[in-house]
C-alpha cells in the first residue's frame, strides 16, 4: 500500500511543473489577446516560463544527484539543502557466505601415527617366504645371501607398513647388519678386511686359485675377478650402507 501511495505521488509531482507552465502561459496569452499586455511584455513572460522550465530541470539534475563524490544525495524535505546518504555493504552473518551458504568447519588434520620397525617380524616373513614351498624362493638356500635379498625386497615393497622416520632409519641399519653378514658370508671376511688386501697376493681366501697370485688393485676389481656373487654382494652391501647413511671405508682410506 505504501508502495502504491508513493508512486501515485510521484506521479502527481511530475504533473505539476508542466500543468503551471501551460496554465500561466494560457493566462497570459489570452490576456496579450485581449490588448491587455503588449507583444514585448508576452516575450517577457515567455522567457520566464522557460527559464522556470529547464532552470528547475537543471538544479535538480546537478544539484542534487551528488555525481561523482561516492554517495546518494537527496533534497530535504524542507528544501533547505542536501542531505548525505552513505550505503553500507552487506555483510553476511557469521558462519555463513555472502551467497547465503553455510561455511562447515575445517577439520584439523590428525597426525599419523608411526609405525616402528620390528626386527623379528621382518625375519619371520623371510622365513615364511624361503621356507614356502610355492614360493620363487623355495629352492634357493637359507643362507645369509637369501635372507639379506629376501629383506631386501620386502622392506622395499612397504611389506612390514613401517611409518615415521625413525623407522624407517631402523629398517636401513638392520638392512646393513644383514647384507654385512651376507659379504662375509660370500667373501670369508669383512668389506675392511677385503679392502686391506688390496694391492697384496692372495686376495680374498675364498678366491679361486688362478686369482690368489694376483694382486688387485680396487675392490671392484678383486669382485669381478672372484665371481657373480662377490660383484652382488659388493652391491648390496654399498646401496644398504648409502640407505643407511653409512660411509664405507675407501681403497685409499686403508
Amino acid at each position: 500500500m505504501k508502495d502504491i501511495f508513493t508512486n501515485v505521488t510521484e506521479f502527481i509531482k511530475s504533473l505539476m511543473q508542466p500543468a503551471i507552465t501551460l496554465v500561466m502561459a494560457w493566462v497570459f496569452l489570452s490576456y496579450a489577446l485581449r490588448g491587455i499586455f503588449s507583444v514585448d511584455q508576452v516575450w517577457q513572460v515567455v522567457v520566464g516560463v522557460l527559464i522556470f522550465w529547464f532552470g528547475y530541470t537543471a538544479i535538480k539534475n546537478f544539484n542534487f544527484t551528488g555525481a561523482g563524490n561516492g554517495k546518494e544525495q537527496s533534497p530535504k524535505a524542507n528544501g533547505g539543502g542536501i542531505s548525505t546518504v552513505t550505503t553500507t555493504p552487506y555483510k553476511p552473518p557469521e558462519g555463513y557466505t555472502a551467497d547465503g551458504l553455510k561455511i562447515e568447519p575445517k577439520e584439523e588434520a590428525k597426525p599419523v601415527p608411526e609405525v616402528p620397525f620390528d626386527a623379528d617380524n621382518l625375519m619371520s616373513m623371510v622365513d615364511s617366504i624361503i621356507n614356502n614351498p610355492d614360493s620363487p624362493n623355495s629352492n634357493e638356500p637359507d643362507n645369509a645371501f637369501t635372507r639379506a635379498r629376501t629383506a631386501k625386497r620386502i622392506l622395499a615393497r612397504g611389506g612390514l607398513g613401517i611409518r615415521g622416520k625413525q623407522a624407517v632409519d631402523d629398517a636401513y641399519d638392520y638392512l646393513f647388519e644383514l647384507t654385512e653378514k651376507e659379504f662375509e658370508e660370500i667373501w670369508g671376511c669383512s668389506y675392511e678386511t677385503a679392502i686391506s688386501k688390496l694391492g697384496k697376493k692372495a686376495g680374498c681366501p675364498k678366491c679361486p686359485g688362478s686369482v690368489a697370485e694376483c694382486k688387485p688393485k680396487t675392490i671392484d676389481q678383486m669382485a669381478d675377478y672372484s665371481g657373480v656373487g662377490f660383484r652382488v654382494s659388493l652391491d648390496d652391501i654399498r646401496e644398504a650402507a648409502e640407505l643407511a647413511g653409512i660411509i664405507l671405508i675407501k681403497e685409499n682410506e686403508e
